[in-house]
């Protein structure tokens, strides 16, 4: 069922002023779209026509095996994902990029990582994926990548440490994301695995960013970013923090139980998150919990 909250964060260039966060009931209206893929500026870009917001989808932690029964934790997690992706397709009929921020498979699989691309890429948009602690850089690849949209700069970062759990990004991410901001001429939006603040749930806290102080350094020097999705905690949560509005999304398979002091899953449903990107630098959020 989509959750009815929104945010919106509005932005104020001209007076200088940070966004602020606005919370109303609203219902979600259709968006109508066309889109005409076009190479601007960054390594993926999209235009749209006579609209004035692009669609995102966000999806996290599918955790797929190379096995379609591949069961994690007892539960069917293929099945939910496409479950989810059944649902996904049929409430945003017009979507201009899809982000995974990672661990798109448990244990690393080629044929796990195809059917996730495949199955992302039945949405009809681009698709970007960061990679989480279960993916290897040999399947799933490390770059960065930007993604150029009306009005918005998306920045699609690596926070994966080599044979870990807990997330770092390197020096070298952490430059190319500084030389991003500063290109930037539109708002941001950030996306990578790990939780960049502590998520109040003890033991996931123990395996979250382990350098987050030195993205915040890079992020505090630019004003422009309004927003960071991430994946990890299997939750969904929602923070405001330096004005930067910190989004987690929940899992399409198992969550885990908010403020728990050891792993326990919780009894809530699937979900995925959406974000419309306006033109005049608002962002809208939500997320759509998916009963199986």
């Amino acid at each position: 069922m989509l959750k009815n909250l929104i945010h919106e964060f509005f932005s104020h260039t001209k007076s200088g002023t940070r966004p602020d966060l606005v919370c109303e009931n609203q219902s979600l209206k259709p968006a109508l779209m066309v889109i005409c893929p076009s190479a601007i500026a960054c390594k993926h870009s999209a235009q749209i026509v006579m609209n004035y917001f692009s669609t995102i989808i966000h999806m996290t932690d599918t955790h797929l095996g190379d096995q379609p029964d591949f069961r994690l934790w007892g539960l069917p997690v293929g099945a939910m994902f496409e479950r989810v992706m059944a649902d996904a397709r049929e409430r945003f009929p017009k979507v201009d990029l899809v982000v995974h921020t990672g661990d798109v498979t448990h244990d690393a699989g080629q044929a796990a990582a195809a059917r996730v691309e495949t199955l992302l890429g039945e949405l009809g948009a681009p698709v970007g994926f960061t990679p989480g602690n279960h993916d290897l850089p040999e399947v799933m690849g490390g770059e960065p990548v930007c993604f150029d949209l009306p009005g918005w700069r998306v920045l699609l970062i690596d926070s994966r440490k080599p044979e870990a759990v807990e997330g770092w990004v390197e020096q070298g991410m952490l430059d190319w994301l500084d030389a991003m901001l500063r290109q930037a001429t539109t708002p941001v939006l950030i996306g990578l695995h790990h939780p960049p603040l502590p998520t109040g749930t003890a033991w996931l806290d123990g395996i979250g960013l382990g350098n987050a102080g030195a993205l915040w350094a890079v992020i505090r020097g630019h004003a422009r970013v309004r927003a960071i999705i991430h994946g990890h905690a299997h939750m969904e949560q929602t923070t405001l923090n330096e004005g930067v509005l910190v989004l987690g999304t929940p899992s399409t398979n198992g969550q885990f139980r908010p403020q728990a002091l050891r792993f326990a899953l919780d009894d809530q449903p699937p979900g995925y998150r959406w974000l419309r990107l306006h033109r005049d630098g608002r962002l809208e959020t939500g997320v759509v919990r998916v009963s199986l």
